[in-house]
């Protein structure tokens, strides 16, 4: 696969493009003055420059201690920022409660549906008995609706229940632009939007679930961009023409569609809005149903009760 990232149409790093930003979001999501660091971002410059150093040949003993020293700083602060951005975390108030009502519409979920869930759940548990990470990369046509929120969702889920090992991406055979009629689905649900920035044509959105974690960035890219995986992955497909794409080319290991009633249809009408949102919370419940249904599992399976799960269907 062509690594299209290498023509400079798509923006280098995932989760946030900045070191600092002057504001930040209390408990209640409202706008406050004062400095927020990017420390995820940090922590990849600051392994970036370990990696470097651990690298580079001392032309005297001098210069040995020197990058001791420097090594010794870098690894500490990376440490104090990995623990400072992983204690406390808290959804916005408003998020919470709206994560909170979304189990109670489980028992709403088609059986199709549900049938493709537990797939996506057993898979996660297959890795997890083998002790790897699972990567899950939800992919459609332009990468601009159903399959952004599809990832956003899951990785709002992933946190509320604190699923670990589990990482969640994004992309489309032709990418285009993160679609604005989405926007307000997703602050309806009490996530707070950062304004976009402009890279080339596409635009990137800053999304944030709560006031210690970090901005998670979402944009249009293809199923090969480079922060994707490229092998032992899961390949979830939200639209029909994706049963056709040859996953294995891009390295999946296994197939699953997921798919939702499209609301493109009911775009420049005046129920858009209403569809966008009901089709957001319908992918948010379906996001939670696999992630309350690996968390039970695993649950179980320490008591000695759960299944077992080769991480295939």
């Amino acid at each position: 696969m062509t690594n299209i990232n290498q023509q400079g149409k798509y923006p280098l790093f995932g989760p946030g493009q900045f070191l600092f930003r002057p504001f930040y979001f209390n408990d209640t999501g409202d706008l406050q003055p004062g400095l927020r660091v990017n420390l995820p971002l940090v922590r990849i410059i600051l392994l970036h420059s370990f990696r470097n150093s651990i690298q580079a040949e001392p032309a005297h003993m001098g210069t040995r201690n020197f990058k001791s020293f420097t090594i010794t700083i870098a690894v500490v602060i990376y440490l104090l920022t990995a623990s400072w951005s992983a204690s406390g975390q808290s959804m916005y108030i408003r998020l919470r409660d709206y994560c909170k009502k979304l189990p109670a519409g489980f028992e709403e979920i088609p059986g199709f549906r549900k049938d493709s869930l537990n797939k996506i759940g057993n898979y996660i548990l297959g890795k997890h008995e083998k002790g790897e990470p699972a990567l899950i990369l939800f992919a459609d046509r332009n990468n601009a609706k159903i399959s952004q929120l599809s990832e956003l969702w899951f990785y709002i889920a992933q946190n509320y229940y604190k699923v670990k090992n589990v990482s969640v991406f994004s992309g489309g055979l032709e990418p285009t632009s993160f679609d604005h009629r989405i926007v307000p689905s997703i602050q309806h649900a009490g996530l707070i939007l950062i304004p976009p920035q402009q890279y080339m044509n596409n635009l990137i959105y800053y999304i944030n679930a709560g006031k210690r974690f970090p901005d998670y960035s979402m944009f249009a890219k293809p199923i090969d961009y480079h922060l994707n995986p490229h092998d032992h992955f899961l390949f979830v497909g939200t639209c029909p023409e994706m049963e056709k794409v040859s996953y294995l080319n891009y390295g999946a290991e296994q197939r699953v569609l997921l798919l939702w009633d499209n609301p493109s249809s009911w775009d420049d009408t005046p129920v858009e809005q209403k569809k966008y949102e009901s089709c957001a919370a319908e992918i948010a419940r379906d996001m939670f149903y696999i992630m309350d249904y690996v968390k039970k599992e695993e649950k179980a399976r320490k008591k000695g009760k759960g299944k077992r799960f080769p991480g295939n269907f």
